[in-house]
């Protein structure tokens, strides 16, 4: 009797190894194939190709990347030159309510659409990390023949600009961070699943299902404290942006690459620097804005009644703002 119940118990737990076995072989099997089987949705610009060039528009390549970059020049004599940095999301576009003032006011102006955004490439084989989008930057102002220039960074692009200042610091005179996105902390490493070809294609299906122009027009309306302020126009032009070319492929690598933008540096703060928030941004909190303050050894300065997007939601008084920083250098 003792040894059936002994043969029963072995069965048992032979059977259970094997259910869980087969269950761990039928997960690995999903794992690698389902992600493939699905179709991911197509996403289509509401605006064309050619309506969202501009007569500033032009292609540098740096590193294999095709990078849009729209460059004005003022009417008479140049005072210096300003170049732009968009947000994650954002694009040259982001800039279309400052531009003007600024080449009015006698600057050469250069807004560029960083690598995965906008009208510049979107692929997931190169690094998306902000250190490569700061030498992406370099690259393609020196190609324009500048070899200084006042950097204007928001959110991300703050970033993207003290990177620049880290590793460039030759090519930056002064610097104004606008509702900075700055990570000085390791964040969790999960992204680096992302390095794994069916993980990443998961990601690319949510998000392409997630991202239609209602969502993406909830999400930016959430960064402005006046949200009708953003128009139909500019939604479409936003979202036409966001998803031309492989932005998928884009998406994911900044994704995968997100841990290495840690700002783990002592900032040189030699270099002249103006922190500008929006009073009413809830997307990144006021204690960051003094943290980059602290950082940068630089002056805070606050927009009264605008959110995340401050440079769109109160244009006249941030080209005023910054204008004023420029002239008192």
């Amino acid at each position: 009797m003792q040894i059936k119940q002994c043969y029963n118990f072995c069965m048992r737990k032979h059977s259970v190894r094997r259910n869980i076995l087969l269950g761990m072989g039928v997960f690995l099997v999903a794992v690698l194939l389902v992600p493939y089987a699905v179709p991911i949705p197509e996403r289509q610009p509401l605006i064309s190709y050619q309506d969202m060039l501009t007569p500033a528009s032009k292609f540098v390549l740096v590193e294999g990347a095709s990078i849009h970059v729209e460059d004005y020049m003022p009417s008479g004599a140049v005072k210096d030159t300003i170049v732009l940095i968009h947000g994650f999301g954002g694009s040259t576009y982001s800039w279309r309510n400052n531009i003007t003032a600024f080449t009015e006011a006698g600057y050469r102006t250069v807004a560029i659409d960083l690598k995965g955004f906008g009208l510049s490439t979107k692929n997931k084989a190169s690094s998306y990390s902000h250190t490569s989008q700061a030498g992406i930057v370099s690259e393609v102002v020196s190609s324009l023949g500048i070899q200084s220039a006042i950097f204007i960074g928001h959110s991300m692009g703050a970033s993207v600009t003290l990177q620049l200042a880290e590793n460039y610091s030759t090519m930056v005179k002064e610097l104004v961070l606008v509702d900075g996105s700055v990570s000085f902390k390791q964040q969790l490493p999960i992204s680096q699943l992302l390095g794994f070809d069916p993980f990443r294609r998961i990601l690319q299906d949510v998000m392409g299902r997630y991202l239609t122009s209602e969502r993406l027009g909830t999400i930016l309306r959430s960064a402005y404290y006046q949200p009708d302020k953003l128009s139909g126009t500019d939604l479409a032009n936003y979202y036409s942006r966001a998803v031309y070319g492989q932005w998928l492929d884009g998406l994911t690598a900044m994704s995968r690459d997100s841990n290495e933008n840690i700002v783990d540096f002592t900032f040189n703060k030699n270099i002249r620097t103006l922190v500008v928030w929006g009073d009413k941004d809830t997307w990144v909190g006021r204690s960051v804005a003094e943290e980059i303050t602290s950082f940068t050894g630089g002056n805070l300065k606050i927009l009264e009644n605008a959110g995340h997007l401050s440079m769109e939601e109160a244009p006249d008084a941030f080209n005023n703002m910054v204008l004023e920083f420029l002239a008192q250098s």
